[in-house]
């Protein structure tokens, strides 16, 4: 009789004891062409514990307009989590909404280790596919010297609702940032100064907000100085500071992503010459320090397998 009790009580308490888990997202995983007012709606296979729904577990990063603020509201006797956001997206932007593995089910049941991300594509208007030229833009200084851009990144820096760009130069190693001037036109203000500094010959650039304080940060690599930079956003269009990590043998292109689960941003850099791909984990104060993992594909196999 002890044992078929205890039979049961597992029985009983197996959905309870079970991981949470994720079954529907709208928009859907991957979708494109969503409105740009869309909200983002996450369907659990049981009640949350609201107070676990922080900005730090639950959250949305756009490409080009940013962190995204909105209400977070919970229906569905609590299964269904859905963020409003406050203002529309921008159109043809991507948008990731992160979950974090410390998100709990009301039985505390926890999100899978990995944490959960959901990824959609805005929508655009039908366009005629013709275009005009409406201005030129130099980088160049007072100085007329040579700045060789070799990346460029449109994103909103200041917070305004209008796309920013910021010239990725080569040769002057540095980050020159225009300010659109946000009243319709398509035009920009004159260049700030003074620009912020990067190792030689930067030019792959990827947007972020790796410190979450809702400014735009910025990772570049620099194949010449084999140097990966973050240059951290004060706000107002500039850089209050920039950090500076080692590549692993040429640094190239860049992915960002929630490696570990953990809510926060961290960054996967390909070595042209290291043959290897460094995954960067954030600390959660938006820093990468030593210890990150290279990988390599051995020769004759699929895949990535970790280097040891």
């Amino acid at each position: 009789m002890i044992r078929i009790f205890l039979i049961v009580v597992c029985l009983l308490c197996a959905p309870a004891l079970g991981q949470l888990q994720v079954v529907s997202t709208q928009p859907g995983l991957n979708a494109r062409n969503v409105p740009a007012a869309s909200p983002i709606s996450v369907t659990f296979d049981r009640a949350v514990n609201p107070a676990t729904f922080t900005m730090q577990n639950f959250w949305a990063f756009a490409r080009w307009s940013g962190p995204v603020s909105g209400a977070v509201a919970f229906s569905n006797s609590n299964q269904t989590v859905t963020l409003t956001p406050s203002r529309p997206f921008f159109a043809g932007e991507i948008v990731m909404l992160i979950m974090s593995h410390n998100l709990r089910g009301a039985d505390n049941s926890a999100l899978r280790t990995g944490g959960y991300t959901v990824m959609f594509t805005v929508g655009v208007a039908r366009s005629t596919g013709q275009f005009r030229q409406l201005t030129t833009l130099s980088d160049r200084d007072a100085s007329g010297a040579q700045t060789r851009i070799y990346g460029g990144l449109a994103c909103d820096l200041n917070r305004d609702g209008w796309c920013d760009m910021t010239m990725v130069n080569e040769v002057s190693a540095d980050l020159r940032v225009f300010l659109n001037r946000h009243d319709g036109s398509g035009l920009f203000q004159p260049m700030l100064s003074p620009p912020t500094s990067i190792p030689f010959e930067s030019s792959p650039n990827r947007p972020a907000d790796f410190d979450r304080d809702r400014f735009f940060d910025i990772i570049t690599t620099s194949d010449g100085d084999n140097k990966i930079t973050i240059a951290y956003g004060n706000g107002a269009g500039g850089f209050r500071s920039t950090t500076q990590i080692n590549g692993g043998g040429n640094p190239r292109g860049i992915g960002i992503l929630d490696i570990n689960g953990d809510g926060w941003l961290d960054a996967a850099v390909a070595n042209v010459n290291g043959n290897t791909i460094m995954l960067l984990t954030n600390n959660g104060a938006g820093h990468f320090p030593a210890g990150r993992r290279r990988f390599q594909r051995p020769a004759g196999r699929m895949g990535w397998w970790p280097r040891t």
